[in-house]
């Protein structure tokens, strides 16, 4: 739908009265049909011509992958780490009161 009317906006006026506009029975245009006025030519086409682009976006995701694995030790400090900062949150949250 958007490629037609991009195609449509693109075209000469003359050639767009006497055409079928496929849009016309869309729900999407029923929600927007004021914004669709003939007033609003101009930033109907605008809008068109960004939908467009925006369809052709492609995303791709990457996974996050961790190189090298930790060692034990290295677990067991980390561990402990969160063990004596859980302790200190708990001290300093007792001080407060």
């Amino acid at each position: 739908v958007v490629s037609a009317l991009s195609e449509l906006g693109q075209q000469q006026s003359s050639s767009m009265s006497n055409a079928h506009i496929p849009y016309r029975d869309s729900k999407l245009t029923r929600l927007l049909q004021d914004s669709l006025g003939d007033s609003n030519v101009e930033e109907s086409i605008n809008t068109l011509r960004y939908a467009q682009r925006t369809r052709n976006i492609k995303n791709s995701a990457v996974r996050n992958v961790v190189v090298s694995a930790m060692s034990p030790a290295e677990a067991a400090a980390l561990r402990r780490e969160n063990q004596m900062l859980k302790l200190q949150l708990l001290q300093a949250k007792a001080a407060m009161n």
